[in-house]
């Protein structure tokens, strides 16, 4: 198998706003410490086999938000559990699909997605994280690296444009990989569909072991926008990642206010009190949520914005 290093090439855009939620399940409805796919017809095991060794349990003992995930586990070699979300055999369209995940420190994680919402048929990408922070994506028979926080809730979006055959993969707010879709996990010329995501019990090496929660795919109109781009004014800010504190230098500086939207259009952070009155100001970020943010400025009669990333 061919490697590759981490590269940022970003075919898809980052922001979304007013496209529509075509499934969600954050887990919370869910009888903890049972199979989730005897609870649920919207997920599914790879055999079809709710409450067998292959479904998975829903677990209350951690959660990215609220007080519920899915728990994954498998031996070494993989499984058996083996979760399915079946997508519709879409063939049109811009979907996102988003979720979090946090991997055991001294195991490994992985998911895959299919072209069919019957499984098995066409992998697309395969996804591993391993147990030291480690991970690569496998498309088109190469091995594209990444890093990611082993231990904690790591938030990832995979991007498909159907419409223009084009994929993206995210983790953390970092663009992993972008790729032709039909081109599959090895290299071959495949379908222009999406069928399904699958979490495996697998890891590259020893035993897996995580968790996922608070799943939402977009489609089909993932990447539409409300949030205009005005690049008559320019400003720069940094640092992005930033853990903090953001600083902003404004070229030419007036009475600016500040909305900062996350990934779903939603203002996370609404006419900061702040005034931009000179050309240096800061602004602290601390209490957002790790991933990617637009920052926009505003005067009343112009609108200019920046994406960043929040550790």
């Amino acid at each position: 198998m061919k490697k590759a290093l981490l590269t940022g090439l970003a075919a898809l855009p980052l922001l979304l706003s007013a496209q529509t939620i075509y499934f969600e399940d954050d887990f919370e409805a869910y009888v903890p410490d049972t199979f989730l796919c005897t609870q649920t017809t919207d997920w599914q095991t790879w055999d079809n086999m709710p409450g067998t060794s292959t479904d998975v349990m829903v677990s209350a003992a951690n959660a990215a938000m609220g007080v519920q995930s899915v728990l994954i586990v498998g031996g070494s070699g993989g499984g058996p559990q083996d979760l399915v979300l079946p997508l519709g055999d879409q063939t049109s369209g811009q979907w996102s699909a988003q979720f979090y995940i946090f991997v055991s420190p001294v195991n490994g994680g992985y998911f895959n997605f299919q072209k069919t919402a019957d499984p098995g048929t066409e992998w697309a990408m395969d996804v591993f994280f391993n147990d030291d922070g480690s991970g690569y994506i496998v498309q088109n028979d190469i091995e594209f690296a990444f890093s990611y926080t082993n231990g904690s809730w790591v938030h990832v979006d995979v991007r498909i444009d159907l419409d223009t055959d084009q994929a993206s993969c995210s983790i953390e707010g970092v663009i992993v990989h972008s790729w032709q879709w039909t081109i599959d996990n090895q290299g071959d010329p495949g379908l222009n569909q999406l069928g399904g995501i699958n979490f495996y019990g697998l890891a590259d090496a020893g035993a897996a072991m995580y968790y996922i929660d608070e799943v939402v795919i977009y489609g089909p109109d993932a990447f539409a926008t409300g949030i205009e781009e005005n690049e008559e004014i320019s400003f720069d800010m940094y640092p992005s990642p930033v853990n903090n504190i953001l600083n902003l230098s404004v070229e030419d500086p007036h009475d600016l206010y500040i909305n900062v939207y996350d990934l779903t259009g939603k203002v996370v952070m609404e006419n900061v009190s702040m005034l931009v009155n000179s050309a240096t100001t800061s602004l602290d970020v601390s209490e957002l949520k790790s991933g990617v943010y637009l920052l926009e400025m505003t005067n009343n009669k112009q609108r200019f914005t920046k994406r960043f990333v929040k550790n």
